[in-house]
């Protein structure tokens, strides 16, 4: 109904918001704990989860193939002198050149 979705687009609003302004005054703090507090291993742990699953929402065991694969070439290029900044470029493209392959 109307009301419903009213409702959610200005808690979605006033969340934001709300959200952004707390991060904007506490940023700095909140940066010192992470670094301080939290190992570099289980961020990269957690940056590992979404982008599995991330990846088996997406296309599911064949997409959590595909991200390993991507970022074994990845890797293999990146050792052999390959930008990072190209690789990121290639992989934002990716999409757009299958679909002109396709």
């Amino acid at each position: 109904t109307p009301t419903i979705m009213l409702v959610t687009i200005y808690a979605t609003i006033f969340a934001a918001f709300l959200a952004y302004f707390i991060l904007i005054k506490y940023s700095k703090q909140l940066t010192r704990f992470v670094f301080k507090k939290v190992p570099a291993e289980a961020l990269y742990a957690i940056f590992l989860a979404i982008v599995l699953v991330l990846a088996y929402n997406d296309a599911g065991i064949a997409g959590i193939f595909g991200s390993i694969l991507v970022g074994l070439i990845s890797a293999t290029f990146v050792r052999n002198g390959v930008s990072i900044g190209i690789l990121f470029m290639v992989l934002v493209a990716a999409p757009y050149l299958v679909g002109l392959l396709f």
